[in-house]
């Protein structure tokens, strides 16, 4: 193996080989799990339990899948620019990542996390993360470094690694306390102000930013299109930096301590979201106010499709947000907090797109068509149903802890009245006699059966993915998409 090798291109594919088996894994758990939370099925003492099982499929998922995605393309964004390609690097860190999310796995199961989901795992594993962040970074840098012709996506790889490498280190730093074990310097209200800025970090640079770095990338790659807006660009990633750690007094809200921070913590998450919304209409903006025509082929429908979900998703957390709307949606399957569902549902169409693009430009192959059109059926039927029945069922759980009488009997969980609260709207005769049933007979079954959907049609872009991978497929066709606008009559008048 050359330490010289002309290109990062074997990186790329095992990143793609692998980061796609992570991210099926990780959407399957994400279903078992919602079973598990109404048949208590296994118990605590079993591996397969909800408690084992959630923390390994949320960092399966963003740390295996959707971040592997984002290297698959970004070590091609550095193989375009560099003038040598240290191919080595790129398939260490790429081992280093692997064995970080391998370990860190084990020692789940071994029981030395307690509670944590995102990333979070034991001091020798975060450490090969700082690693691979590093690598990443060092090598984007020098392909960068004196280029005057920027792209907006390069921009974004840059900022997206760049908060990774910082907010990793500031959320999981800790003094190691034992072999696998650290022990983090803050406790109490500082612990919580902690925790809140890793998960708005999470959220931003971990999945959403990728996802904006993959966008703006084949804005301009297949479209051919310039950026709306290269000053949304900046935004974005200056408020990003600045937003995160602001955010983080959002976890003081409704206690007793510093209402300040209350106040601008809430502001800021607000803010952030904001931001994070002018990412996606930013690019929607490239595609549809360009002065040309744009028609999308089937990928480039799928990314767009992605957009609009992410869209969505940022709408609904925006409003979820404000604290008088947010608390009458309190008991929602789906929450603010909960990376682990957005990551499982909303990001996937525009991640699986953007491996659909890579493999046409990259390695030259196309993907099934057909298997891609069923998939994609699925996963945006999957989504909408999912997130539409998660705000009614929220809403009707919260109607119903409302009518619960007595101090504190809507926190309650045991006032005997409070299976009316968990199924509230079943149809089902006797409710909670049976969990399961009185969960698939009301709003929650659709729930459930929004998670079903977005899994099979995952399983069926991964196999397109597969097959884009076997070298068996037929070659890559580059569609052409945008054509000039005719010109009008008064226009050719002037």
């Amino acid at each position: 193996m050359k330490l010289l090798s002309n290109d990062y291109n074997r990186t790329t594919g095992l990143y793609l080989i692998i980061s796609t088996l992570w991210l099926i894994l990780g959407v399957a758990i994400r279903v078992v799990n919602e079973i598990q939370m109404i048949t208590f099925m296994p118990g605590p003492d079993s591996y397969f339990s909800y408690g084992y099982l959630r923390p390994v499929g949320s960092n399966l998922l963003i740390f295996g899948g959707l971040l592997g995605y984002f290297f698959a393309l970004g070590y091609q964004i550095i193989n375009e620019r560099a003038s040598s390609k240290v191919d080595l690097a790129g398939l260490a860190a790429l081992g280093a990542h692997q064995t970080a999310l391998l370990f860190g796995v084990l020692t789940i199961f071994a029981g030395y996390n307690t509670g944590r989901e995102y990333g979070e795992l034991n001091w020798i594993a975060d450490n090969l993360m700082m690693l691979v962040f590093t690598v990443f970074l060092v090598l984007l840098l020098i392909a960068l470094w004196g280029k005057e012709d920027l792209k907006s996506y390069e921009k974004m790889a840059a900022a997206t690694i760049g908060g990774m490498l910082l907010f990793y280190f500031l959320g999981n730093f800790g003094m190691p306390n034992g072999l696998l074990v650290t022990t983090a310097p803050t406790s109490g209200a500082q612990d919580a102000l902690v925790a809140e800025m890793y998960r708005n970090a999470v959220l931003t640079f971990f999945i959403l930013f990728p996802l904006f770095t993959m966008g703006y990338y084949w804005l301009e790659k297949h479209y051919e299109l310039p950026v709306f807006s290269e000053a949304t660009v900046h935004f974005q990633i200056v408020a990003g930096a600045a937003l995160v750690p602001l955010a983080a007094g959002g976890a003081l809200l409704g206690t007793a301590d510093a209402k300040v921070l209350q106040y601008i913590g809430t502001g800021a998450a607000l803010a952030l979201t904001m931001s994070l919304l002018g990412g996606v209409a930013n690019i929607h903006y490239s595609l549809s106010r360009s002065g040309k025509i744009v028609s999308s082929d089937q990928d480039g429908k799928a990314l767009r499709w992605g957009l609009i979900l992410v869209g969505i998703y940022l709408s609904v957390r925006f409003i979820l947000q404000i604290p008088l709307i947010g608390s009458n949606f309190r008991y929602m399957a789906w929450n603010n907090q909960d990376l682990y569902s957005l990551a499982s549902t909303a990001v996937l169409p525009l991640a699986l797109a953007s491996a659909y693009l890579l493999l046409g430009y990259w390695k030259k192959a196309s993907t099934p068509s057909a298997l891609k059109s069923f998939g994609n059926f699925f996963l945006y039927t999957g989504i909408i149903t999912f997130l539409a029945a998660a705000l009614i069922q929220g809403w009707i759980q919260a109607f119903a802890a409302s009518s619960l009488t007595g101090e504190g009997a809507e926190k309650a969980l045991e006032n005997p009245a409070w299976a009316q609260v968990l199924f509230a709207g079943s149809l089902e005769t006797e409710v909670g006699k049976d969990a399961l049933f009185s969960y698939l007979y009301s709003v929650y079954g659709f729930v459930l059966l929004g998670l079903v959907m977005t899994l099979i049609g995952s399983v069926a872009g991964i196999i397109a993915v597969f097959a884009g991978l076997s070298g068996k497929s037929a070659a890559y066709s580059r569609p052409s998409v945008v054509t000039e606008a005719p010109v009008t009559r008064s226009a050719e008048s002037h």
